[in-house]
């Protein structure tokens, strides 16, 4: 192969800036230079397609194949980059929905649970209005009961004492036998 790139180099190359150049002593005209290197890239051509078409046939094929696999591949991550951005989207999209719905629900939740302690705290109230009721009435039949007792106490007492001012002796004496007469009586049945 090198013995041709030398031939080929030396018929491009041309000769010494005559405008031709000498071969085994002749001029020749640059037509004919031109003629030369044609036919030397034909041969050139011809040899490599015959010795190098299948390995360069076999390189190329398996490089579109590489090629078309990583555009393949690349097409496949895009899709799923698409579909997995395509899905967090649908979630963000949920999710200020789902945080509108918390919201609301935290808010009835709070409501309802207002409610439940206000229900509570007018039934403790009335609970304890009504046993503060009951405490009043019963201190107050207390109060009457120890008030008629006094009084009860305090009429015997007055009473006792207009009886006893206005007793003579002899109404004692008489009410002495009175008495035990009548107990008498009783020890005799």
């Amino acid at each position: 192969m090198t013995l041709w790139s030398l031939w080929i180099s030396q018929a491009v190359a041309g000769g010494g800036g005559q405008g031709g150049d000498t071969h085994g002593g002749a001029l020749v005209p640059p037509w004919e230079q031109l003629g030369m290197a044609l036919a030397a890239l034909v041969l050139f051509l011809a040899v490599l397609n015959k010795y190098a078409r299948r390995p360069i046939s076999d390189y190329m094929s398996g490089r579109a194949l590489a090629v078309r696999s990583s555009l393949e591949a690349a097409g496949k991550l895009r899709s799923d980059a698409q579909t997995r951005f395509d899905e967090i989207e649908a979630r963000l999209a949920g999710l200020d929905a789902q945080l509108t719905a918390l919201r609301v629900e935290a808010e009835v939740q709070a409501q309802q649970e207002a409610d439940l302690l206000e229900r509570k705290a007018a039934v403790d109230a009335a609970r304890i209005r009504a046993a503060a009721e009951r405490t009043l009435k019963d201190e107050l039949g207390r109060a009457r009961h120890a008030l008629r007792a006094e009084l009860t106490a305090a009429a015997a007492e007055l009473a006792t004492q207009q009886i006893r001012s206005s007793i003579t002796d002899d109404d004692r004496r008489r009410l002495d036998a009175e008495l035990l007469e009548t107990l008498r009586s009783r020890e005799a049945r």
